[in-house]
Formats: structure tokens, sequence, C-alpha cells
């Protein structure tokens, strides 16, 4: 006869902090002052795999030069998890800032897990 183990399902930091229902709306600026431009590109790419083809309708290097606000909508809570990971290390050390639902991402959020 066999065991069967009830082991906790693990809850991710994001799960809690991404409470509200689908779609999501993100608002995210380039704050990097030193290179907007890199930045830019990297965003764009994060952007387009989480929101698809509209993530990135208007969000051009002169808006992110300017340091102004962007808006998109990513409709899969799985994606929005996903964009949160992909975009810690730009949120961690300065070079945007985000918002979901209105609500600010503190830099904390999406970071990876530590290696055992």
């Amino acid at each position: 006869m066999t065991n069967v183990l009830q082991l906790p399902l693990r809850q991710s930091p994001m799960g809690a902090f991404l409470s509200g229902g689908v779609p999501f709306w993100v608002d995210v600026r380039v704050t990097d002052r030193e290179d907007p431009d890199t930045t830019h590109w990297e965003l764009l790419r994060w952007n387009f795999r989480a929101g698809r083809f509209g993530a990135n309708r208007g969000f051009k290097q002169p808006v992110a030069r300017r340091g102004a606000w962007h808006s998109f909508e990513i409709k899969k809570r799985s994606l929005a998890i996903r964009y949160l990971k992909e975009t810690y290390r730009l949120r961690s050390v300065g070079l945007i800032e985000m918002r979901i639902d209105g609500v600010r991402v503190p830099s904390s959020v999406g970071r990876p897990a530590a290696a055992a």
C-alpha cells in the first residue's frame, strides 16, 4: 500500500499582489536617464510577450525618453505574473516604474527564488 503525500501549494507573492480580476491594466514608464533607448527596447520585448501586438502601440522612443507613462492590457493572470518576473531586474535597479490597475508595483515583487 502506498502513502499519498499532501504537500502545501506554494503561494506566489505576485499572486497576492494581483488580486484584481482579469484583464490587468499596466502603466509603465522609463526612468533611465543614462540610456533610455536600451531600456525602451528591452521593455518592448517584455510588453509584447505579455500583451501581444497592442501592448506596444504608441510606445515609441520619444515617449520613453520623455518618461511618459504608457498603458496596455494583459488579458491573462499567468502572463501578468510572468511580466512581473521578467521586468524585475529593470524595476529593482530603478530603470522603470510600473503600476498595475493603478497600484504602484514595488521593486521587490517578482524577485526570483533563491538558489538552494
